[in-house]
């Protein structure tokens, strides 16, 4: 018997369905989600992890789970223009835009090459570099670093940016004085440290995201060497970076030639006064790889969150040489949850504290 014909808009509406089926599929298999911003306000819709301040809209692909060199700094391809001007931002004539109620100069694609004792300083309210690459063959002359906040700086922030310190391993950047955002950008030989804030005051905050570091063997033995290092500050917040430092300066073993750690966050220089939030990093090397430290009178005032974050075994069973987790002058009510070894073996508090 012929089977009786379906009415065309049945059949359509089957046709239909068997569509949003499909796609239904192909899109749970790629995990997409709506991302919002720092202020909860939806940026974009992409996949998990994807950047929030994307075209709302655009469908994005996957980024790294962690930034790996490839996907950090000055996107590959793309032309730079030397600095033309002399080494301060004052100097410069470039364009503006208003952020934070602040009126910023943006530099976009800049080559910063230094040399002899030679930095830029940032004398200005407010700057933005963007796409911008510095690198030095010579020592900085004030032993800071190539880009350096002075006293008329009140933000200064730098995404997808490249610094190399060169054959000396000068530090990256140094902001003191007040707000300093670092954004999707990339640090090598760096020496003391790739991004340092010591705000003796307490009234300037620092934020470290999606960051690539990476500390090679060589830089000078006195150094002391950690990829993000903190005095004193307000606020700290440092997410979703891979920090790799090498443990060993020269000879594997030599311990007289040791790098300090990948994250040292201290209370030393003056207080931490408000909050310190370490989530979602890929962590390796350094004598021990974190500090979280209060001392000589100085104390974390704020709550201390050090959250979800991969102790990476590439360079040590323990992470660092000696451990995961320097174990003196830890804040009380610290709370650390949710970090593992890239082994996938938790690291809780109570294992991180045996590696004395």
């Amino acid at each position: 018997m012929t089977p009786t014909a379906q009415p065309l808009s049945r059949r359509f509406a089957m046709f239909v369905g068997c569509i949003v089926v499909l796609l239904g599929t192909i899109l749970a298999g790629t995990h997409w989600q709506l991302s919002a911003d720092a202020a909860g306000q939806i940026g974009s819709i992409g996949p998990a992890g994807a950047n929030a301040s994307q075209t709302a809209g655009r469908l994005t692909p996957p980024r790294p789970q962690y930034p790996t060199a490839a996907s950090s700094g000055v996107p590959g391809g793309v032309a730079l223009t030397s600095w033309p001007w002399a080494l301060r931002t004052s100097a410069a004539s470039v364009p503006t835009e208003v952020k934070n109620g602040r009126t910023c100069q943006v530099f976009f694609r800049y080559l910063v090459s230094l040399s002899g004792g030679s930095y830029l300083s940032v004398d200005t309210p407010c700057a933005i570099f963007r796409q911008s690459r510095f690198v030095t063959s010579g020592t900085v002359s004030n032993g800071s670093a190539l880009l350096q906040q002075g006293n008329g700086n009140a933000y200064l922030e730098v995404t997808s940016s490249d610094f190399d310190g060169g054959p000396s391993y000068q530090r990256g950047v140094q902001g003191d004085q007040a707000d300093l955002v670092v954004t999707f950008s990339k640090f090598a030989r760096f020496g003391e440290a790739g991004v340092e804030m010591n705000n003796r005051s307490g009234t300037a905050s620092l934020t470290v995201d999606d960051s690539y570091f990476y500390e090679a063997p060589g830089w000078p033995g006195s150094y002391h060497v950690d990829g993000i290092q903190v005095g004193a500050a307000k606020n700290v917040s440092i997410r979703r970076n891979t920090v790799l430092i090498e443990p060993w300066g020269g000879t594997p073993g030599q311990t007289s030639y040791v790098s300090n750690s990948a994250l040292g966050i201290w209370a030393e220089l003056g207080d931490v006064k408000g909050t310190v939030v370490v989530d979602s990093n890929l962590l390796a090397g350094g004598g021990y790889a974190v500090y979280v430290q209060q001392s000589g009178g100085y104390a974390f005032r704020g709550a201390v969150y050090v959250t979800n974050n991969v102790f990476d075994q590439r360079f040590s069973g323990k992470c660092g040489i000696w451990g995961p987790l320097y174990t003196r002058g830890i804040p009380p009510g610290l709370q650390w949850l949710g970090n593992t070894f890239s082994s996938g073996a938790p690291l809780s508090l109570a294992v991180a504290l045996t590696y004395t």
